[in-house]
Formats: structure tokens, C-alpha cells, sequence
């Protein structure tokens, strides 16, 4: 006899990472570390993790954690430790809670430790000035298959011949992205040569192509970076350039803060890395305040970014007071009239939304 079953399949999008914070000692209250983590599984959120210390006497360390836009609400555990010279965990937080599709941040640890704690054993907990902080996260992501399944009896020993090679596969695409992360380091079998003020960086055609589709159409319709095997990028910085092939080869995002964030975005705008770009902006986002808000609305105006200005348009209405009788945004005024205009109208239309709930 057959039996039917109806399984449903529920993901989980598992992330761990050890963020390792250089020159700790030097952060100052208003300063604040930034890490993205990237998704492991298609439909989960990309985190952005940050750091800060306040302004009271032992300097209390807030954590906080918030995220890129997501499509559904979700379940998420989180666990933040702070790990000793040799690994080992000397001070944990954890949290487990429901995450609505609206909510930008998504945990806060106010009081993870004190600046002063650290400070004080900093011979076990900052080698060489370096604060390490092992950060696991569970994010349920939902269904990610249903079907129902028809079972027919069958001899047990028919199952013998049934091997699993899921590792087998995993170690071949370690070596395979380890191998793509040589070939750039060690610029071996290069054919083009980026050049950028007076340096120059050798690449792959076949990469920045599979990559971008701005250097796919350079490549492919006889132009002249295709016949000089030249390209000449005057309009970045040599360390935005690497930064940018940095993630081509190997899809991972450098370490950003507010202003080479703003340059890595436009670098990435240009050459159509969407992904590389909403990291940015996602960065961007958790570095909004009164003194850079004015660049990054030129930014995402520039860019027609709707998503970012959006943001921007939240911040000044949460923040008014502040960002509308600053001298920065008087000089913005002057400077971009029409832009500020258009702004005043979206968060008008903010405050009308507000008052009609």
C-alpha cells in the first residue's frame, strides 16, 4: 500500500562571523563601527551590525543590529560574544524575537559592556588594540519548498546505494572562490590594466565582465579599452578602484565608513554592481546625521536612488529641529534650492500620512 505525506520544508539562514575591531581604544563617544553581514540564503535580509560608546563616565558599549528592506516579518536569535586572546568567550548577550517587515533596526543592546571593563583587561581582551566580537545569527526565512510525497514499501537494504555528497560540493566551491580570490591577489594571467591616477591595477577581462555589465559592453563592442587592453579611470580614487576589485573577485564587501561608503557607492553605481551598491547605501543609512545628511541626499538625488532619498526624508522628519536650523542645511538651501524644495514637499507629505493615522 502507498502512503502520501505533505512536508513542508522551513528555512533558516545561519550566519556567523567574527568582527575583529581595529584601534578600539580610540573610539569616542559619537564614533561609530560599522560591519555588513550578507545574506547566506536567497529572501533573507542583509544585517548591518554596529558599535558605539556613549558619553558617560565608563563609556557603555551599544551594539546594535539593523537591516536592509525585507519582504515578510520573521523570526530571528541573535548572540553577540566578546572573545579573549585565545577565543574563548569572556561576556555574551543573547536576544530571540519577531521581527516585523518594517522594522529597520532589528536588536539593540544598550548596555553590552563598558568601555572602561574593556579598557581595564585589555591585555586578555584587546591584543594589539583589537576588540573581537563573535557574532551568530537564525533568521527563518519561511517555506522554501512544499510538496506532498507518495511512498511505495520497498527493501531497506535498496537505500545502500544512496550517498550524500553535499560536503564534497561545499569544498569544491571553497576552493574554487579561493582560487578566483588568488588569481587577483596574485595577478596572474591578467589582460587589461586598470589605470587610476598613477597607479594600475591588472585584471581579467573575463571577470570584470561576468561581473559588471559596464565592463561586459566595454569588452565585447570593439571599443578601445578592448584593442588597448587599457582603461583609464580617472574618476575614482586608487583606493576606491581596489576597494571595488576587491569585491568583484571575491564578493565580499571592505570594512566602510560614512565617506569611502560614498565613494564605493558611486563606483558601484557606475559600473552596475546593484548588490555592492545597496551595501553601501545600506552603510549610508546607519551613518545618517545632522552633518552628513545634506551629502548623502546629493548622493541618492544624483543617483535616482527612490530608496535612499526615502531614507533621508525619514531622518529629517525624526530629526527637524536639528537638521533644518543647522548651517549645513542653510548652505544646502543656497546651494541646491530645488533639491531642498522637493525635500520639504516629501516630508510634508510625511507629517500629512502621520497626522491621517
Amino acid at each position: 500500500m502507498d502512503s502520501c505525506f505533505a512536508r513542508t520544508h522551513m528555512g533558516v539562514d545561519r550566519r556567523s562571523t567574527v568582527w575583529s575591531i581595529r584601534d578600539f581604544s580610540s573610539l569616542q563617544p559619537g564614533d561609530r563601527k560599522i560591519h555588513v553581514l550578507n545574506p547566506t540564503t536567497t529572501g533573507a535580509p542583509q544585517l548591518i551590525l554596529s558599535l558605539s560608546c556613549d558619553h558617560y563616565d565608563e563609556g557603555n558599549i551599544h551594539f546594535k543590529v539593523e537591516r536592509s528592506s525585507a519582504s515578510r516579518d520573521h523570526w530571528m536569535y541573535a548572540e553577540i560574544s566578546v572573545l579573549d586572546g585565545e577565543g574563548n568567550v569572556v561576556h555574551t548577550d543573547n536576544i530571540y524575537d519577531w521581527i516585523n517587515v518594517d522594522d529597520e533596526t532589528v536588536f539593540e543592546f544598550r548596555y553590552f559592556l563598558t568601555k572602561i571593563r574593556l579598557m581595564t583587561q585589555k591585555l586578555c581582551l584587546l591584543q594589539n588594540d583589537v576588540l573581537c566580537l563573535r557574532c551568530e545569527f537564525e533568521i527563518d526565512i519561511g517555506p522554501v519548498w512544499s510538496r506532498i510525497e507518495t511512498y511505495r514499501q520497498f527493501p531497506f537494504q535498496d537505500l545502500e546505494g544512496i550517498t550524500i555528497v553535499a560536503d564534497e560540493v561545499d569544498a569544491v566551491c571553497c576552493s574554487l572562490k579561493s582560487a578566483i580570490k588568488c588569481l587577483y591577489e596574485d595577478k596572474r594571467f591578467s589582460d587589461v590594466i586598470l589605470r587610476c591616477g598613477s597607479e594600475a591595477f591588472p585584471a581579467h577581462k573575463s571577470i570584470l565582465g561576468a561581473r559588471s555589465p559596464v565592463f561586459s559592453a566595454m569588452f565585447t563592442n570593439h571599443m578601445m579599452e578592448s584593442i588597448t587592453n587599457h582603461v583609464d579611470i580617472p574618476d575614482l580614487l586608487p583606493s576606491t578602484l581596489s576597494s571595488l576589485l576587491s569585491y568583484i573577485y571575491t564578493d565580499t564587501v571592505p570594512e566602510l565608513h560614512g565617506d569611502n561608503a560614498m565613494d564605493l557607492y558611486r563606483a558601484a553605481d557606475k559600473y552596475e554592481l546593484l548588490t555592492l551598491r545597496d551595501q553601501c547605501s545600506a552603510v549610508l543609512k546607519a551613518n545618517f546625521s545632522v552633518s552628513s545628511v545634506c551629502n548623502i541626499l546629493i548622493l541618492a538625488h544624483m543617483h535616482h536612488d527612490e530608496e535612499l532619498i526615502r531614507s533621508v526624508h525619514s531622518f529629517i522628519f525624526k530629526h527637524d529641529d536639528d537638521i533644518l536650523n543647522s548651517k549645513l542645511w542653510k548652505q544646502f538651501k543656497i546651494e541646491n534650492p530645488s533639491l531642498a524644495t522637493e525635500t520639504m514637499e516629501g516630508i510634508f507629505y510625511m507629517i500629512k500620512r502621520t497626522k491621517s493615522k
